[in-house]
């Protein structure tokens, strides 16, 4: 291939580029949708009910044939997974991959939740309440 020819070629960005660096499409919209869909598998999945059981009383869930060990294992893991896309996020929107980034926001988001009335010793609250508990006024 001739270095003209190699220079006329222009890269091409990946299908999502354009979709994800525009500022101006409804990303507020997007994220409900997703919030939406992901209470709704929560709610409907056995998965979810196992989790809201678990957390409520982890000896009736027992009883009532909740598998314990499983449910758990799948908390762990959606918790780290979840963990780690908001440790990117975060590192994305620092610049910066600084371990002391995120200690601000651990009584900040405690709170929150709190205030959307998601009960500390578990089993109460519901995901509604927590997304209004930091969408309230400061």
């Amino acid at each position: 291939m001739s270095r003209s020819a190699c220079c006329r070629r222009r890269r091409r960005h990946p299908p999502a580029t354009p979709i994800c660096c525009n500022p101006n499409a409804p990303w507020a919209l997007v994220y409900i949708g997703l919030l939406v869909l992901a209470w709704a598998g929560f709610r409907r999945s056995r998965t979810g009910v196992d989790l809201y059981a678990i957390g409520n009383d982890e000896a009736s869930a027992r009883a009532l044939g909740v598998n314990v060990l499983r449910t758990k294992i799948i908390a762990y893991m959606l918790d780290g997974a979840l963990a780690a896309a908001a440790g990117l996020f975060l590192a994305a929107s620092a610049t910066a991959g600084d371990a002391t980034t995120g200690n601000s926001y651990t009584l900040t988001s405690i709170v929150a939740v709190v205030l959307g009335g998601v009960s500390l010793f578990g089993g109460r609250g519901s995901a509604a309440g927590a997304i209004a508990g930091p969408s309230s006024p400061r």
